[in-house]
């Protein structure tokens, strides 16, 4: 058995909205995402946060049998914020 590993980055679920809310009290919950990316995450390249269906479209590929030939990978859905696993 061969497993293969997501690796999520910051994701815009409602508990993520609630804290960058809370870090940036004076703008609104969409306002609040993006300055918590520019702020905490400025080389993201897609500068915002990952949206929940996008992990699990990830999580669907590596549990299809269309990704036979990944094996025992480590698959980044981060938005290019994992560097590296230590």
């Amino acid at each position: 058995m061969t497993v293969n590993t997501i690796l999520p980055g910051s994701t815009g679920t409602e508990r993520v909205a609630e804290m960058a809310q809370g870090l940036f009290p004076d703008l609104s919950v969409e306002e609040a995402g993006p300055e918590f990316m520019k702020r905490d995450h400025p080389l993201s390249f897609i500068g915002r946060l990952i949206k929940p269906w996008e992990i699990a479209d990830s999580v669907a590929f590596g549990s299809s049998p269309r990704a036979f030939a990944t094996n025992g990978a480590a698959l980044r859905v981060d938005g290019g914020l994992v560097y590296h696993i230590a």
